[in-house]
């Protein structure tokens, strides 16, 4: 079979995907869509897939790295994840972390108070492993709250199963609950993950978690041909419940215990993008004049831009969800981004007033009844990426690869809008994206610290 001709968007440095070493590589486009290729002088030719669609891909891509100067990573982090201990009770197939390798000890509360001391200004996400398997979780949280400082816990959900034990984490200041999940409805056969056994476990523990009043990140892991339907069954059970603020949703990362499994399975956010247009209709150009607004929207806030991350926003309307593409007039905001972009290296402020300007005939009838809710989607970001004040109409859809596919093309990895805090030699160790899991060094298993 005949490749069809490439043409080279921009070069980057990759890595091969069998010796993980640094080669050089660039962004294709083909009829087929937009690729990742490299060649390794070892291991041959590598490519893999950024999306279906190879023109408006290459579209967004030097907006990102030539309009909103996305190569700079410039901005502020938003969320440091904190990894309390390696310990985890699921053991995933899938695991980024890979935690039957250990390769940082478990926080004392002397090490969290360090993390406190000197990261208090950002919101903090107490992750692991399993955070609720450390001892001392809930005193953390309590001792973050006395601080004045915004948590979350990411958690596998297993132990929120217990709704006594989702009321002591409301008693000790936790205000967002990030749970993860694979499966969903009760027809999911596929068990690519290992973990189907644990689907009503994690269903029950997002009911105890709204009844206990604490706020919910669905954050389901998709694998690209084995459960994609999830990230639809989660759309649908977000629309009628308000207390779930927001899907984050994870592509399949090729990293830790997941470089056992297929590459194949690895799916980007412009793949998830197709999943919900096919689901909710609409014109499919408009979602990629959605995400130059939102990497336009976050450059102005000031928050750290990441390429393989795309947000989309949702209206609940009578029970269900409407992309909010429907109440805005998407043909003027692509002409507005285009007028915008000759001003998107002025000064800031002067940018951010180009662009509101700019934004304005995108408005409609229908959209403005949602300026109360998008001010405050607005407000309860702009200091501190705050999710359980997101009002109850929109629910933000962020979809993201839990960094770069085979922990390639360099000229994204660096610009994580995340950070992690680890302790390494008792030292307390700052990290961005899957360069802290790449580099990492296993180590002996550690007990929890008391």
């Amino acid at each position: 079979m005949t490749q069809s001709p490439c043409t080279t968007v921009r070069d980057t440095t990759s890595m091969c995907p069998v010796c993980m070493l640094s080669v050089p590589g660039n962004l294709v486009i083909d009829e087929d869509g937009a690729w990742l290729h490299r060649v390794c002088p070892d291991h041959g030719g590598y490519r893999f897939q950024m999306s279906n669609h190879g023109t408006q891909y290459s579209q967004l891509d030097r907006f990102f790295f030539e309009t909103v100067d996305g190569a700079n990573p410039a901005g502020r982090i938003t969320n440091y994840w904190v990894f309390l201990t390696q310990k985890c009770q699921q053991k995933c197939s899938y695991c980024s972390v890979n935690v039957e390798a250990p390769w940082c000890t478990d926080m004392s509360a002397a090490d969290f108070d360090e993390v406190l001391a000197r990261y208090a200004g950002t919101k903090l996400t107490l992750s692991g492993g399993e955070p609720t398997m450390h001892p001392l979780c809930l005193e953390f949280f309590r001792a973050a709250r006395q601080k004045g400082v915004t948590t979350q816990i990411a958690t596998n959900g297993l132990r929120l199963s217990d709704p006594e034990f989702c009321a002591q984490l409301k008693s000790s200041g936790v205000s967002e609950v990030r749970l993860s999940f694979e499966y969903w409805e009760e027809h999911s056969t596929d068990d690519c993950a290992g973990t189907v056994r644990h689907r009503e476990t994690k269903r029950r523990a997002v009911e105890n978690c709204l009844e206990a009043g604490l706020s919910v990140i669905l954050s389901p892991t998709i694998m690209k041909g084995h459960n994609e339907n999830t990230l639809i069954e989660a759309l649908q059970y977000a629309a009628g419940k308000t207390g779930v603020k927001e899907l984050s949703v994870n592509g399949f990362s090729w990293n830790g215990s997941g470089t056992a499994l297929d590459k194949r399975m690895m799916i980007m956010p412009d793949e998830m993008v197709d999943i919900i247009h096919k689901a909710y209709g609409g014109d499919r150009d408009s979602y990629y004049t959605l995400a130059k607004a939102m990497f336009a929207a976050l450059h102005l806030l000031n928050i750290r831009l990441c390429l393989y991350t795309q947000v989309l926003l949702f209206v609940r309307s009578k029970g269900a969800l409407r992309p909010i593409n429907e109440f805005l007039n998407m043909r003027r905001m692509k002409r507005g981004i285009a007028a915008w972009s000759r001003f998107a290296r002025l000064p800031r402020p002067l940018s951010l007033l180009c662009f509101s300007l700019c934004m304005m005939p995108a408005l409609s009838m229908r959209s403005l009844g949602l300026i109360p809710a998008l001010t405050g989607l607005l407000v309860s970001n702009l200091v501190q990426v705050k999710i359980y004040k997101y009002p109850d109409r929109l629910l933000p859809v962020v979809l993201n690869t839990n960094c770069s596919p085979l922990n390639a093309d360099e000229a994204v990895v660096p610009r994580c809008m995340s950070g992690n805090l680890f302790m390494i030699d008792g030292t307390l160790t700052e990290g961005v994206s899957s360069l802290t899991l790449r580099n990492r060094v296993p180590r002996g298993n550690t007990e929890p610290s008391t």
